[in-house]
């Protein structure tokens, strides 16, 4: 394959990585922020809005440290950045479904936040594994 065809083709899939990542993390942070109460929080106080982006920040953290290192090492090989997005999407949708409740599970919020860091290190090292080939 030809050099600058690869190039186009890393700076392709480095997009679509990074858009697929803001896509789960947004749907994450929201179902995650649904969870939480914010019932004392005074909206019309100013910083109000930080206080919520603070309180999301566990559900994004995953998202971008994968999102960081998937762009730093995204290869051009398009099978192994469908494989990676397979799982991406799949720990997204899996832990989306912890925590909303799904299939009877409850977890509370220490549980929760295990989940973040395993997802975190499941989506560092599969990228760290699939995207090692230059």
């Amino acid at each position: 394959m030809d050099v600058l065809k690869q190039e186009d083709q890393r700076l392709f899939n480095r997009k679509l990585v990074l858009l697929v990542h803001v896509v789960a993390a947004f749907f994450t942070a929201v179902l995650y922020l649904n969870q939480l109460d914010f019932t004392r929080l005074h909206y019309w106080n100013r910083g109000a809005s930080m206080t919520v982006v603070f309180a999301g920040a566990p559900a994004l953290l995953p998202y971008l440290i994968s999102g960081v290192h998937s762009w730093r090492t995204a290869t051009y090989n398009r099978l192994r950045v469908a494989a990676f997005l397979v799982i991406l999407v799949l720990g997204a949708g899996a832990a989306c479904s912890a925590i909303v409740g799904a299939l009877g599970s409850s977890l509370d919020r220490s549980d929760l936040y295990r989940l973040f860091v395993i997802q975190a290190a499941v989506y560092f090292f599969s990228a760290e594994f699939l995207f090692d080939v230059d």
